[in-house]
């Protein structure tokens, strides 16, 4: 019986509101841990207050015991500030109890939906969402309190991938709408934040140091922002399938690709059906949305990239350093090109683009078969992202 839990100091009402209609659950099963006294929450449900000093880990831990004495054999763990619907905790719950995994999370955009353990952890990189899980109650793993405010999540991913069932991953809808605003607002929280992090290194010193002297995992990512008309994949698809297939390992690394045409998506997962791992979006993705969703310190490659955004300052912001950076770009160079990369301060008489005291280059290729006019400019994006360490 599944059950949901959410810590809460009733700053969203609006938002916990909508939670509480939209999970489907009798309000019985839906366990509310105020962190405030005197909150006038959602009618019906169970309501435990913990008005001790503020601990994620222990909130958590109040709700899923106080579920598990009413019968619960998994127990959704929600931030109060998200928007679900109807089928968000139906379908993770069925995919826990169709794996029989420990825990279950949305799918991150830079990995694929799939039961994840302890194969292919190395370089290590997060696949919860601490924001909204489910844990299986019949397994003994549980949030550990010595993290206060940061860091739980990755603790709980580490042991459910290492030492229990898992995390089972689904493509599910969910809005996050103000994450790590409490903090950022916090000096105090930011302090604490700190300590956590001082206590994860410690905690796994040995996992994380065999990690980071692991051969780094890459993530390839392919996008273009308008659609390409017809299903034939042999053109710049095929060059990029080609690429990674000579520099990448189908067994260890990502690949991304978004992909506005739905004809051909098929032919696609066809032509990658070897790989492990390979997500398919189609356009409501944005490459700014990956770049927000990359795990810091992850190592990225980006290639044949075509878009009119590149929005490097959130890669930037994600702890990852850019090596070498050629960017394929299907664009007109009398466009107005300046605008589009005035925050890397692109060059188009010279074709570079200075980043502080680092150069990057471009090539120009003038026979590309990317969509006609021929005049438009066709440069090649190959930004590799060096690991930083992993948390």
């Amino acid at each position: 019986m599944l059950f949901l839990t959410i810590p809460t100091a009733h700053s969203h009402p609006e938002l916990l509101s909508g939670i509480v209609k939209d999970s489907g659950l009798p309000p019985e099963q839906i366990i509310l841990v105020a962190t405030k006294p005197n909150l006038n929450l959602p009618p019906g449900c169970v309501v435990i207050e913990d008005l001790g000093r503020p601990n994620i880990q222990r909130w958590w831990n109040v709700g899923v015991e106080a579920a598990i004495n009413r019968g619960a054999t998994a127990v959704a763990v929600i931030n109060d500030d998200l928007k679900i619907n109807s089928e968000t905790l139906t379908k993770l719950h069925s995919e826990l109890e169709r794996t029989n995994a420990t825990i279950a999370s949305p799918t991150r955009p830079d990995w694929g939906p799939g039961h994840y353990r302890n194969n292919n952890i190395f370089p290590y990189t997060p696949v919860i969402w601490g924001c909204l899980w489910i844990l299986n109650t019949q397994s003994e793993l549980r949030p550990d309190p010595k993290y206060v405010w940061w860091y739980g999540d990755s603790d709980l991913d580490i042991r459910a991938r290492k030492d229990y069932a898992g995390i089972v991953t689904a493509d599910v809808y969910y809005e996050h709408y103000f994450p790590g605003k409490g903090t950022s607002n916090s000096p105090s929280l930011q302090r604490q934040t700190d300590i956590d992090s001082q206590t994860f290194e410690r905690e796994h010193k040995t996992f994380l140091k065999e990690s980071r002297s692991t051969k780094p995992r890459k993530l390839f990512l392919q996008t273009q922002l308008h659609e390409v008309q017809g299903a034939n994949v042999k053109d710049f698809r095929t060059d990029f399938f080609e690429y990674v297939n000579s520099t990448g390992d189908a067994s260890r690394d990502r690949v991304v690709l978004v992909e506005q045409n739905p004809l051909a998506r098929d032919p696609i997962r066809k032509m990658w059906n070897h790989w492990t791992n390979v997500v398919i979006h189609d356009g409501s993705v944005s490459l700014t949305e990956l770049a927000a969703a990359v795990s810091d310190g992850a190592e990225l490659e980006l290639i044949w990239c075509d878009f009119t955004n590149l929005p490097i300052n959130q890669f930037r912001e994600k702890n990852l350093s850019p090596a070498e950076i050629r960017v394929s770009l299907n664009l007109n160079p009398d466009s107005e090109i300046t605008n589009t990369f005035t925050q890397l301060n692109y060059n188009k008489n010279s074709g570079l683009i200075i980043e502080g005291n680092r150069t990057l280059s471009f090539v120009r290729d003038e026979q590309s078969h990317l969509p006609k006019p021929p005049s438009k400019l066709m440069l090649m994006r190959n930004a590799i992202f060096k690991k930083r360490g992993s948390r």
